[in-house]
């Protein structure tokens, strides 16, 4: 082969060889550098920055548990134990009121003199709700004047524990009781303790007629009041002698 031709294919032979070597540095050198950015860009982002942004599946959310029943929906004492409202009627938002003789009480289960007898009245603050519908002539009055003192009597005497009277620290008490051709009123109470409480349902035919009737029902609730809240009667009669003394319970 002559020399010249040598001499080139020498040549062309260096320059592919450093050109295959440029260029697998430059590809190395690159590698490099985005390896060493990654890793910075990672390690120096200020507080709060976010990262690019990486297409990843959502997580599959996990189903919630029921929440845990509460514990306000029991009494919180004997005395709170009162049934909802009557369901069938629309009753009103309640009302501060004062109950007129809404218990009763004498001294006869403990005091064998009967010259020393006495009966006494309370008037009790307490909250009220009413509702109020016009029966027609052809209307069934069964809803006002059965059911509605029945609910109460079923939900309050026989489930609950109310009673119409109750003996308790040498007293007969009786919650308040009225009856007429135009309405009636039946009342429930119970003694915890050292408190009472009254709860009574009403109702009226306020158009005083056979039909229609404009019924009016109410429910009072009485405040809690201590037992000895009945040595102060708002109405007395007999002779309690030297000052009337109420016992605990």
């Amino acid at each position: 082969m002559p020399y010249h031709i040598y001499d080139k294919m020498k040549s062309a032979a260096i320059l592919i060889l450093l050109l295959v070597l440029a260029i697998v540095a430059a590809s190395g050198f690159a590698f490099f550098h985005f390896a060493n950015t990654a890793k910075n860009t990672g390690q120096n982002q200020p507080p709060g920055a976010s990262l690019p942004n990486v297409s990843l599946p959502l997580p599959v959310p996990l189903p919630q548990a029921p929440p845990a029943a509460s514990s306000s929906s029991l009494p919180s004492s004997p005395l709170d134990d009162i049934p909802p409202l009557y369901p069938q009627f629309n009753w009103s938002q309640p009302l501060p009121v004062v109950e007129l003789q809404a218990l009763l009480y004498d001294n006869r289960p403990s005091e064998p003199d009967q010259a020393k007898w006495f009966w006494a009245t309370l008037d009790l603050p307490g909250q009220e709700w009413t509702a109020s519908e016009i029966v027609p002539c052809d209307g069934n009055v069964d809803p006002y004047l059965v059911d509605f003192p029945l609910y109460y009597q079923t939900q309050l005497r026989d489930t609950r524990g109310w009673n119409d009277n109750v003996e308790a620290g040498g007293l007969l008490l009786g919650a308040i009781l009225a009856d007429g051709p135009w309405g009636s009123t039946q009342g429930y109470l119970k003694v915890s303790g050292e408190n009472i409480r009254v709860v009574a349902a009403s109702w009226q035919n306020q158009s005083k007629s056979s039909c229609p009737l404009q019924m009016v029902m109410k429910v009072f609730v009485s405040d809690v009041i201590p037992f000895n809240r009945l040595d102060q009667p708002t109405h007395l009669r007999g002779s309690p002698g030297a000052g009337m003394v109420v016992p605990a319970p």
